[in-house]
């Protein structure tokens, strides 16, 4: 089984390099990672081509599921998918470790699972947790989110087991069989950043797709939060994307993806 690891960097040259998650992800057996360089820095290319990473250089800036979905078309193109390969998205500013990339896929090899989400925490003594597996959002849980902090959507991991309702899972960190991503169109590229991992985990959950939480599959989120800053782009960014899904998920929309956009487009 190979892990395909998409990373798209928007100037986050420094904290790759300091990381270094990438060039130890580099070397372990069957992981191949893909870096794409959304805002073009000389020093992450050189650290790319010197261990081992596969570095691709925008000429233009993209959102977060056009950056990804050019990820996956170049594993299609360049890697010779084999039908166990696995797509794992991983944010740029995620810590991940050998260690968790083989928990990650011995998990898979027990469960069988098509979709799984790692365990993510903010801190390096893994005592608070990320908010990475929620349940599935409303208008309601977007604004009451912002304006009175509510947590209502967050499932706390001790008890994910007893959650009967499907979830979703941060884009951060979760892995998807290849063949099923394809499958999906992958990310949705009318989401330009900001809840385009709801809506594949909604589009994966109406094809008979569940969300898995690998429990060992641990790293750490150096997340901003900079959507929380009212009035930002990031902010507008977030909001744009709740909007659209909250009034797009009665009528499911896949193919605004390049996926669906290359012709004689081989399956997995």
């Amino acid at each position: 089984m190979r892990l395909i690891i998409s990373t798209v960097s928007h100037n986050h040259s420094d904290m790759i390099v300091n990381m270094d998650s990438l060039r130890q992800a580099a070397d372990v057996a069957d992981v191949h990672v893909i870096c794409r360089d959304n805002a073009p820095q000389e020093e992450l290319k050189g650290y790319c081509q010197q261990n081992g990473v596969t570095y691709i250089a925008n000429t233009s800036k993209k959102g977060f599921s056009a950056n990804n979905n050019l990820n996956f078309l170049h594993y299609l193109s360049t890697l010779e998918p084999q039908s166990d390969d696995y797509f794992l998205l991983l944010n740029p500013d995620v810590q991940i470790t050998p260690q968790a990339l083989e928990n990650l896929r011995q998990f898979i090899g027990l469960s069988g699972k098509e979709i799984v989400a790692g365990n993510l925490y903010l801190d390096v003594d893994e005592h608070v947790e990320d908010d990475n597996i929620r349940h599935f959002p409303k208008l309601w849980s977007f604004i009451s989110a912002y304006a009175m902090n509510n947590r209502s959507t967050v499932i706390r991991k001790a008890d994910i087991r007893d959650v009967q309702s499907p979830l979703w899972a941060s884009g951060a960190l979760i892995a998807v069989k290849a063949s099923v991503y394809q499958q999906l169109g992958g990310l949705d590229e009318k989401y330009y950043m900001y809840c385009e991992d709801i809506d594949f985990c909604y589009r994966a959950h109406k094809a008979g797709y569940q969300v898995a939480f690998s429990e060992e599959t641990k790293a750490v989120h150096w997340r901003q939060r900079a959507s929380r800053k009212l009035l930002s782009r990031y902010f507008v960014w977030h909001l744009s994307s709740a909007l659209r899904f909250c009034f797009a998920r009665k009528k499911v929309r896949s193919k605004r993806s390049k996926i669906y956009q290359v012709d004689n487009l081989k399956s997995i």
